[in-house]
């Protein structure tokens, strides 16, 4: 996390085409803007009406996840941006439309990151949503001090990669909108968790080496996780065909939490991926030697969700 200046929150940075487009307060606002749909794990508010979407391939957002202000701390996020605006039925506001969601989530799985007022005492602070929600990221709100907002960011974490929520909704007049950014990051999103016997053959003929993404852990833990059998049997398959080849196992792990921790934990999962190698898969153990680099040999920056998700991983090191 990083601290960023009150200028770059929620600052949108997209590449590619973005599917649909339209002004808020379109002049038929009572269906679904065409083209548009509710983001697969993020239902709406009931009986609310899409009246703005974008999304695209590639983007970014800049997530706050503590209060505003000089030491306020955020996430830059990228990966598949999708960006919904909903009318929000008459007779609802902020408040509701925000539990809703926020109970919503908790089921989906997603844990809150930060959560703010707008209204009352200010929890967040002297932050300007309106202006930089219009100015920012396109929307055309056409508001000004609203009569009350509400902030949520949060994160839900699977093996095929990180889903982000941004909701920001506010109330004005007989008018509530809910502008809803969700970003999916994560190995899925790169092709990264393609395993095959031949390619890391390849990888190592060429390189000396072979990364293989698609063997999970949970957070801090050095159990496999069931997801990773495919790439452990393309991993097996290949150690199978050569029968000569001996191979280094290293477990890398992103930079978040103390390196020393980090290194351990690292040389723990390189060490149960080849106990797996060897009683699951009948590859002989001497030809196979665990060692955890924690991040000391990152391939990209920590600095983004993205570049933590492609510094988690094992490789293969021709002996």
């Amino acid at each position: 996390m990083e601290t960023m200046s009150l200028a770059r929150i929620l600052r949108f940075s997209t590449v590619g085409i973005f599917v649909a487009g339209a002004v808020a307060f379109a002049a038929d606002d009572s269906r679904d803007l065409p083209g548009s749909g509710d983001h697969p794990r993020i239902s709406r508010f009931k009986g609310s009406v899409i009246v703005e979407y974008k999304a695209s391939d590639f983007g970014q957002i800049e997530l706050l996840v503590s209060r505003p202000g000089p030491k306020q701390k955020s996430q830059n996020i990228e990966g598949r941006l999708t960006r919904i605006t909903y009318k929000i039925p008459k007779g609802h506001d902020s408040h509701e439309v925000y539990r809703s969601y926020e109970t919503e989530l908790a089921k989906g799985g997603f844990e809150t990151l930060y959560k703010c007022a707008g209204e009352g005492e200010k929890e967040c602070g002297s932050w300007d949503f309106p202006s930089y929600m219009q100015t920012q990221c396109g929307c055309q709100m056409g508001l000004t001090e609203p009569a009350s907002e509400r902030f949520l960011a949060a994160r839900r974490h699977t093996p095929a990669g990180d889903t982000f929520v941004m909701l920001y909704g506010y109330s004005q007049m007989d008018q509530t909108r809910a502008i809803v950014s969700v970003v999916d990051v994560g190995p899925l999103n790169k092709g990264l968790v393609t395993v095959s016997a031949e390619a890391l053959a390849r990888d190592i003929t060429t390189e000396g080496h072979a990364i293989v993404y698609g063997v999970y852990f949970d957070t801090d833990s050095a159990t496999i996780k069931p997801e990773s059998d495919s790439a452990l049997k393309e991993m097996a398959k290949l150690l199978s065909q050569d029968a000569s080849l001996k191979v280094f196992i290293v477990g890398h792990t992103d930079n978040v939490g103390l390196s020393g921790h980090n290194l351990d934990l690292s040389q723990k999962r390189a060490e149960a991926v080849v106990k797996t190698l060897v009683t699951k898969h009948h590859i002989d153990a001497k030809r196979l030697e665990g060692r955890g680099v924690g991040p000391l040999a990152p391939v990209a920056a920590n600095r983004t969700e993205v570049g933590r998700a492609k510094n988690r991983r094992v490789e293969l090191v021709e002996k």
